[in-house]
């Protein structure tokens, strides 16, 4: 396997625009289609111990969502200033960087894991959770909590690889993960020659699988010299947290945004909660499709801002929306068209495809600005400007919770109205991330 990873040129400028996204669009595409995929067969074999549990899934899902937003903190950040370490060339730089990216992480992940754990079970019982919900809930979330390190620190290890144009390597790790997870899952959840875990088992397959991630990105960070030991500059980690922070706080406030909405959806009863778990799964691939966009943007905008090439940032930008918007128009039209069907796939609960199918229809068609919403995202993090997710992204995610109340009352079908405010606010913040990053672009050109 060490064979196969052999790396090729890190620094990404000096081929043409076109190779360089398809040399970091297409690993990161497959690497997170992955993840897609497996959380399809995860709610798959959940769904089969009953609705309870796909409810105390989707729960949970919320603030196992929010930890990877906080990993955003020094994940951006990290990956960030290694890209443009490697744009001019300053491996030795971009080592330091990374050396000091991993002992804040470290840090970081321990100070978040114990605020996890003292918060638990008052973060389930915020969204509604209750009974033998409540009770499924914490079989899954506190496993997670005490292996949060783990995922913290495998995503940051990643990003260090993925900033040096080493997005295969990446690719290859993820994939060996997720075969591992996909053969535990019902293993574990239902048994094999012994009584199933259930829903312990799942969360349990995803800790292993996740631990292998690690040691592997670990060892070939270690082994290529892109990590050296654990150091702390103060003047880095300022300049790290600097760039990360406004993501993390942007993507946190997005999660805590959902758990209030999770509080309304779930006065609709378990069957609301369950199809917007199931619901969410499915439009993962058009979220997937375009986090890998915003990842590539971000190390190639990175090393181009550090190499000077500013107008091959530029071009990388309208190449990666082009391309981004074929994809999602096409998955939109699925979801929109085939909602129910999709649906069904999971669950036979009249209500819980009703809800689900509903929700496809309406939040399908924003799905485009949602990918320019994150496409250029990463091409802001690449520039290194990430205030915008603070006055651009977060009020108009945190609206969605006074426009869901109002909407509620408005609709006929109540649960509709939060439907549609998911919609609109996504249309109205990729609408402005674009034009964002086209004035930002045409000023450095």
């Amino acid at each position: 396997m060490v064979k196969f990873l052999k790396a090729r040129d890190e620094n990404l400028t000096t081929i043409s625009t076109s190779k360089a996204l398809w040399l970091l669009c297409m690993p990161i595409s497959l690497k997170l289609l992955g993840h897609f995929f497996f959380e399809i067969i995860d709610a798959f074999w959940l769904g089969k111990l009953g609705t309870e549990v796909l409810a105390a899934v989707g729960g949970t899902s919320l603030y196992i969502w929010l930890y990877r937003s906080l990993i955003m903190a020094t994940q951006v950040g990290t990956n960030t200033l290694v890209s443009q370490s490697v744009g001019e060339n300053n491996y030795a730089q971009s080592r330091s960087i990374a050396n000091v990216g991993i002992t804040i992480s470290i840090a970081m992940s321990i100070l978040f894991l114990g605020i996890y754990w003292l918060l638990s079970t008052h973060l389930l019982k915020i969204i509604g959770l209750r009974g033998q919900t409540l009770e499924y809930a914490m079989q899954y979330f506190l496993p997670f909590i005490f292996a949060s390190p783990i995922f913290y620190l495998w995503v940051v290890c990643e990003e260090i690889i993925n900033a040096r144009g080493q997005t295969h390597v990446t690719l290859i790790i993820v994939i060996f993960s997720i075969c591992v997870n996909t053969i535990l899952d019902p293993i574990l959840i239902h048994g094999w020659g012994f009584e199933g875990l259930g829903i312990f088992g799942a969360q349990l397959a995803s800790i292993i699988a996740a631990s292998m991630g690690l040691v592997l990105s670990g060892y070939y960070c270690l082994r290529k010299n892109y990590v050296s030991r654990m150091t702390y500059v103060a003047k880095t980690a300022k300049q790290i947290l600097t760039i990360g922070t406004p993501r993390a706080i942007s993507g946190s406030v997005f999660c805590l945004t959902y758990v209030g909405l999770a509080n309304l959806i779930q006065q609709f009863g378990e069957a609301a909660l369950a199809a917007w778990m199931i619901s969410h799964r499915l439009e993962g691939f058009a979220y997937h499709i375009s986090l890998a966009f915003s990842f590539a943007l971000a190390i190639i905008v990175g090393q181009c801002v550090g190499a000077k090439k500013f107008s091959m940032a530029t071009n990388s930008i309208r190449i990666s929306l082009r391309y981004l918007n074929a994809i999602i128009i096409v998955n939109s039209f699925f979801l929109v068209f085939y909602s129910e069907f999709f649906i069904r796939v999971f669950t036979a609960d009249p209500l819980t495809i009703q809800f689900g199918s509903t929700y496809l229809k309406i939040v399908g068609f924003a799905h485009i600005f949602m990918g320019w919403e994150l496409a250029c995202g990463g091409a802001l993090s690449g520039w290194g400007k990430t205030l915008p997710f603070i006055y651009i992204i977060t009020p108009l995610t945190v609206m969605r919770l006074p426009v869901s109340y109002a909407n509620i009352y408005y609709f006929e079908t109540g649960i509709t109205g939060i439907f549609w405010a998911i919609s609109i606010s996504t249309i109205l913040k990729g609408s402005i991330m674009n034009w964002l990053v086209a004035r930002y672009a045409k000023r450095q050109a």
